[in-house]
């Protein structure tokens, strides 16, 4: 994946501090979120765990691993959940969930870049839809404290048909985000993409072409130039690696290169995303061509 594993120059990573000591059970939701949760969000009786935290510098380090570990452990028990609805883009092909990874700080644009308006509606919103509107189950993890329903977050996705997650560490990286994602999957036979909140040029196509082009024992990665683009689709097995062995994406990735298929394409949209004032000036330019 580009960069999955932080912001395109680097980012602190967060890991356990001990986990033993501040795990909290997952706490099932009904139906409708939380007591005293208004409706629209479509919650699907996800669980949250709460999970104290400290600075590391090894995007691989063993603590990093614990905190991945824990997730797995509380999370990976299948939960049930509510139907999803069919959208009117619904493929006649493999339909992976999707993990929707929006737990950033967007420090480079200087604002919260998942509620800045593009094409008429938040850019986490227009994220989402690109996936709901092809018939996928989505997951989408945000920061501690933005499950809940008042939340800036869940309020651009109100209304939409998915299950709204937490990172309980505000300064994470998109490693963690993803291993929350990934325990909180309740089927993983289809594998599952890996998707990131700011790529406003990616299309309905970009996406069915990458599943099409998919094998299922394999990793697919879709790359321009030698870059590694978004989202990543991952197989059940390297999923179910993932999961037993307590990793971050990234480090399975790097340590299984002969398993990833890379989709070579002739175009930037999987790998141009909004991370500075200038890509959004360069979005606004094109959407105005």
């Amino acid at each position: 994946m580009g960069q999955p594993d932080g912001e395109r120059h680097g980012r602190k990573t967060q890991s356990l501090n001990n986990a033993a000591e501040h795990h909290d059970s997952p706490k099932a939701l009904g139906p409708n979120g939380p007591a005293g949760a208004s409706k629209g969000l479509g919650w699907n009786n996800d669980r949250f765990v709460t999970i104290s935290t400290t600075a590391r510098n090894e995007t691989k380090s063993p603590r990093n691993r614990r905190f991945c570990r824990t997730f797995y452990a509380a999370l990976s028990r299948p939960l049930p959940i509510l139907p999803q609805a069919r959208h009117k883009g619904a493929m006649n092909q493999p339909s992976p969930p999707v993990i929707l990874l929006a737990a950033g700080q967007s420090r480079r644009m200087g604002r919260d870049k998942r509620l800045l308006p593009i094409a008429g509606e938040a850019l986490v919103r227009r994220s989402a839809r690109l996936y709901l509107d092809l018939g996928l189950e989505l997951l989408v993890v945000g920061r501690k404290g933005e499950a809940a329903p008042d939340s800036a977050l869940a309020q651009a996705l109100a209304g939409l048909p998915l299950r709204l997650l937490e990172n309980p560490d505000p300064l994470t990286e998109q490693g963690t985000s993803a291993c929350i994602g990934i325990a909180a999957l309740t089927d993983i036979s289809q594998g599952a993409l890996l998707a990131l909140a700011d790529q406003p040029w990616l299309q309905a196509a970009d996406i069915t072409a990458l599943i099409a082009a998919h094998r299922p024992h394999r990793i697919t990665i879709p790359r321009h130039l030698g870059q590694r683009g978004n989202p990543v689709l991952l197989s059940p097995a390297a999923l179910a690696a993932l999961r037993d062995n307590g990793l971050p994406p990234r480090a399975y990735l790097d340590a299984h290169p002969d398993r990833i298929d890379w989709l070579d394409v002739d175009h930037k949209r999987y790998t141009d995303d909004l991370d500075t004032p200038d890509d959004l000036a360069r979005w606004q330019g094109a959407a105005t061509d």
